[in-house]
């Protein structure tokens, strides 16, 4: 929630519809992807192909003005 304070018409309204408005290329997404961390292997017992991969993602935004935060009472209806 703290996040969120800096964009625009963000409030601290406890609701659960809400909608994120931002421009093209707003948010930065990084990973730390290693081919390395990609387990895979066929399943004999469950007749299947099975993979597993670890990695961390991580995202953000570059500038507050870049998007605006709505939740319904901020439009008036």
């Amino acid at each position: 929630a703290s996040d969120a304070s800096e964009i625009n018409g963000c409030t601290s309204a406890n609701e659960t519809h809400r909608a994120l408005l931002t421009t093209q290329d707003a948010f930065v997404v990084g990973t730390d992807f290693d081919e390395n961390s990609v387990e895979q292997w066929y399943s004999m017992d469950n007749k299947a192909y099975r993979f597993r991969v670890s990695y961390m993602v991580g995202c953000a935004l570059k500038d507050a003005k870049l998007a605006v935060y709505y939740t319904p009472n901020a439009i008036g209806v």
